[in-house]
């Protein structure tokens, strides 16, 4: 079980609390302290190696392929910008076929993808 937040609003130093706290295991991509950040919670039962992790320059694409079991999974937690910037996910596909591996769960809040589709 995993949840994807977005819009943290993180800090190194805010991922610090959380890691000590132990509620959950922890994935950050903060961007801003007054914007964007992207996170991933994994419930602390949870098992699995990592085998890789993506985090964008921005706070807005944090992706992590886990290995489960036997299973490969790629998680990526989007928040999309809020112009129409039609490369952003143009760029998004490109690294999720660079980076992760297959299934995909993908989550976040996507702004103006909708509005771009029309």
């Amino acid at each position: 079980q995993f949840s994807l937040i977005q819009e943290t609003h993180s800090t190194a130093e805010s991922e610090k609390d959380g890691v000590k706290n132990g509620v959950m295991k922890l994935f950050f991509n903060h961007g801003r302290s007054d914007s964007t950040g992207v996170c991933i919670l994994l419930k602390p039962s949870a098992t699995f190696d990592i085998l890789n992790t993506f985090r964008d320059d921005n706070g807005r694409i944090l992706l992590v392929t886990l290995k489960v079991n036997e299973t490969t999974i790629s998680l990526a937690n989007i928040y999309g910008p809020n112009n129409d910037d039609h490369n952003f996910f143009i760029d998004l596909h490109n690294l999720l076929l660079k980076h992760g591996e297959e299934p995909y769960i993908i989550g976040g809040y996507f702004n103006r993808l909708f509005w771009m589709l029309n």
